[in-house]
């Protein structure tokens, strides 16, 4: 699945993978993938702007995470 911010140009590719049964039966093991990406020109010395492409990457990142989980699955480490 790809998911695009139209708004910054940010990428999300996210693989889903289902890999199986735990070992005790009771639940499935699920592997995501989530890679972003944001293609862009930035000066290597500016860090503020690294800093600001990175902090959004990352918060695209956790909403894609957190999108895929359900609210049963959230209160169990609530």
């Amino acid at each position: 699945m790809v998911l695009a911010d139209e708004a910054t140009n940010d990428v999300a590719i996210i693989t889903q993978l289902l890999e199986g049964e735990t070992s005790d039966r009771s639940g499935l093991n699920v592997l995501l993938d989530i890679d972003v990406s944001h293609a862009c020109k930035i000066d290597g010395r500016d860090i503020g702007e690294i800093s600001s492409v990175m902090n959004r990457l990352r918060d695209f990142k956790n909403g894609a995470f957190f999108g895929f989980l359900e609210e049963n699955i959230l209160e169990q480490y609530a």
